[in-house]
């Protein structure tokens, strides 16, 4: 805050330092902690909120336009304002830089060739020292709150939001939630505060947004410490992610391969798994995003991935919050039969992952709704449908599908049996294991589940039908 700073109404009525205000009259309240000379490109990246960019124009753009947009760059960084030297290497200050500025209520400042940019700083520190000494009692309290809070960030942000009379968010970059979000005394979405954004370097991308009341800077000197500490806590959050991902994924890897060890029966008797249970498919390319930002929102969810798709295993009670998370976070989901015996885990596996890639257009969540298909086909045109419904995109004419095709049909003549189906395929047994992920991940249907598998003999008989009976062998 900078209540009682200079201001750049003040360095304007200052005679000694022959300084005129050319344009930003609206903002002659402006604190101003400290000045800095800056004549590299983008000055605005080298200096802080509340602080008088000093130049003799070497970095100011030429042209209008550049000029307008170098003004709002300024702005947007919460600089107090520009003081330009009346020198030859100064450009031409256009209409459209003024009109910009005053729109944006930015002081800018001409001052007399002869006042060196060196007295301006020393007004300015001189005016500062009492600022500087609440600045250090400021940072001690920041420490302490830091230290009582230990790790919690949500605690400790809400301390510091009040301290400093500023609203806080930090927000996740890949899903766009906030891992923290305190408005203090202020409401970030309030028109008499502004907001300004810095990019936190946490273990993962963050965003760090202030909301300053309009008279009420926070001084830069407080913003480096305030970001390195919400840094350091978004690292504690992401970490705590990463971890209660790796565990969770170990859980559900493990009820999909059957397996009973210690850990899986803790969370089978922990959890309320007789009351119901989905799984959820997502893109493989959705899936961290998927993820973090069910974790961060606090679901009761595990997750993994299985056959190039991410899986979420969500209890009956939250399975709208589930589907809701996924819509906010612009993610498409497929979402099993509901289950309540752990053995069925692995074909829930395989419906949502059906329910997905069968989705219909641009539609976000498909759910599972079982292949009504026939005993026997009663039509050429029957059996074409039951084609279309059952193998989906296997039923197109791309040599790699049909490759996948032939090898589906080769196993099912075979009755299943993998020494057989591949000694008649001409391939290794890792070859057929590895087509088979594919089908199944092609038609959303498991060759270990007893209804899939009828609907897939059904689907070949229904093909033998439509094209002949070339195919039987």
């Amino acid at each position: 805050m900078v209540d009682d700073a200079l201001t750049i109404g003040d360095l304007v009525a200052t005679a000694s330092l022959e300084t005129e205000l050319i344009a930003g009259e609206g903002g002659l309240w402006r604190g101003v902690l400290w000045a800095h000379s800056c004549e590299l490109p983008r000055p605005w990246r080298w200096l802080g909120p509340n602080e008088l960019l000093m130049t003799v124009g070497l970095c100011v753009p030429e042209q209008p336009d550049d000029q307008v947009e170098f003004v709002r760059s300024i702005s947007n960084a919460g600089l107090a304002g520009i003081m330009l030297g009346r020198h030859d290497t100064c450009p031409a200050i256009s209409e459209a830089m003024i009109t910009e500025a005053n729109r944006l209520d930015l002081p800018v400042l001409v001052t007399a060739p002869e006042i060196p940019f060196a007295a301006v700083s020393r007004h300015i520190a001189a005016a500062s020292s009492t600022r500087q000494t609440m600045e250090v009692l400021t940072l001690a309290k920041l420490y302490s709150l830091a230290a009582d809070s230990s790790e919690n960030l949500d605690t400790f942000t809400a301390e510091v939001a009040n301290l400093l009379r500023v609203g806080i968010r930090v927000t996740d970059t890949l899903t766009g939630l906030p891992l923290v979000d305190h408005a203090g005394p202020v409401s970030l979405a309030a028109t008499e505060v502004r907001p300004y954004e810095y990019p936190l370097r946490a273990s993962e991308p963050a965003t760090l947004t202030i909301a300053e009341p309009v008279e009420e800077d926070l001084s830069s000197l407080v913003l480096v410490h305030l970001m390195k500490l919400l840094e350091l806590n978004s690292n504690r959050v992401y970490a705590r992610v990463r971890y209660s991902a790796e565990r969770r994924s170990l859980l559900f890897e493990g009820l999909l391969r059957g397996s009973r060890d210690e850990a899986i029966e803790s969370y089978l008797k922990d959890s309320s798994l007789a009351d119901g249970y989905y799984v959820v498919a997502v893109a493989a390319e959705e899936f961290e995003k998927a993820r973090r930002g069910l974790l961060l929102t606090r679901l009761p969810v595990l997750t993994t991935t299985r056959n190039e798709h991410g899986l979420v295993l969500v209890p009956k009670g939250s399975i709208a919050a589930v589907r809701e998370c996924l819509r906010d976070l612009s993610v498409a989901g497929g979402a099993s039969e509901v289950f309540s015996n752990p053995r069925d885990v692995s074909s829930a596996a395989s419906q949502a992952t059906g329910a997905l890639t069968h989705r219909v257009g641009e539609e976000y969540w498909s759910e599972y709704r079982g292949v009504p298909v026939s005993v026997l086909a009663r039509s050429v045109e029957e059996a074409t449908e039951i084609v279309a419904k059952v193998l989906g995109e296997l039923a197109t004419d791309s040599p790699k599908l049909a490759t996948l095709r032939d090898t589906l049909f080769t196993y099912l003549r075979c009755d299943r049996s993998w020494n057989a189906a591949a000694e008649e395929l001409g391939i290794h047994r890792q070859t057929l294991a590895y087509r088979i992920k594919k089908i199944e991940a092609a038609t959303g249907l498991s060759l270990t589940d007893t209804a899939d598998i009828a609907a897939l003999w059904i689907a070949y008989q229904s093909w033998q039908l439509v094209n002949g009976r070339s195919e039987t062998g």
